[in-house]
């Protein structure tokens, strides 16, 4: 039986972490939704969705960032001059909304996806503040 509930579990933590709601799981599973509640209470579950939850998560970052380029080639071609200039006017205005809400513009800080890196810098700035590690 414990077996069972194990791949039950397994099954809710890649439902779940894909973003699936509680009462989905729960009918998918056919179980309550106070069992999937239960469940998401417990340690060790938790603990695995969490950690399934950040994979799908990193997976996402990882694709839209590989889609970055793509949509700025996209964009360059819709400011280019052989586009009609209606279409390069929304794309500029679209832009400027995008830029004056603050939902676009040049990161504060660089980008680093080097863990080792990040750690080093981190460590760099609080020894600058006097702390010691």
């Amino acid at each position: 039986m414990s077996r069972k509930i194990k791949e039950r579990q397994t099954q809710a933590i890649a439902l779940l972490s894909g973003g699936v709601s509680c009462t989905s799981v729960a009918a998918s599973l056919k179980v309550t939704r106070e069992t999937i509640s239960r469940w998401k209470n417990e340690p060790h579950f938790r603990a695995e969705l969490n950690a399934a939850t950040e994979d799908a998560r990193e997976t996402l970052r990882s694709r839209l960032l590989g889609m970055a380029e793509k949509a700025l080639q996209v964009i360059e071609a819709d400011l280019s001059a052989d586009q009609p200039s209606d279409k390069r006017s929304r794309t500029a205005i679209k832009i400027l909304e995008l830029a004056a809400n603050g939902k676009i513009g040049l990161p504060e800080e660089p980008l680093i996806t080097d863990q080792c890196t990040l750690q080093a810098i981190k460590r760099e700035e609080k020894s600058k503040q006097g702390w010691i590690f």
